[in-house]
């Protein structure tokens, strides 16, 4: 683990902010990148209320994103759970394959972009 410092020497950190979204306030075009978002019914850490915040918040401002909320799971059981498979793996391999989530509790937030 290095230190800011260096991070920055090596670049990293200006690789990082390309890949920060900023909060488009006139939804004039939705973003091409598509995002899952994944949270616990159960997390104490990230909030369900603070996750479907964000999530609102990403997708009024033209955000491509698919928001997944798990069912009795807490922050470790994303990784350290005995149905993480189940319950995340699996939805996360079909999203990156392109295969919508069907069997979660997923909310499809994508909109089409335009093609001028």
């Amino acid at each position: 683990m290095g230190t800011i410092n260096e991070y920055v020497s090596m670049g990293i950190l200006d690789l990082a902010e390309k890949f920060t979204f900023k909060f488009n306030k006139t939804n004039e075009e939705p973003s091409e990148i598509k995002m899952l978002i994944m949270y616990g019914e159960n997390d104490t850490l990230v909030v369900p209320q603070d996750a479907q915040k964000t999530v609102e918040r990403l997708r009024d401002s033209g955000q491509n994103l698919t928001a997944c909320r798990v069912s009795n799971f807490n922050h470790l059981d994303f990784v350290y759970g005995d149905d993480a498979k189940e319950k995340v793996y699996n939805t996360v391999i079909s999203f990156l394959k392109g295969i919508k989530p069907r069997s979660r509790p997923c909310k499809d937030y994508s909109k089409p972009v335009s093609k001028n």
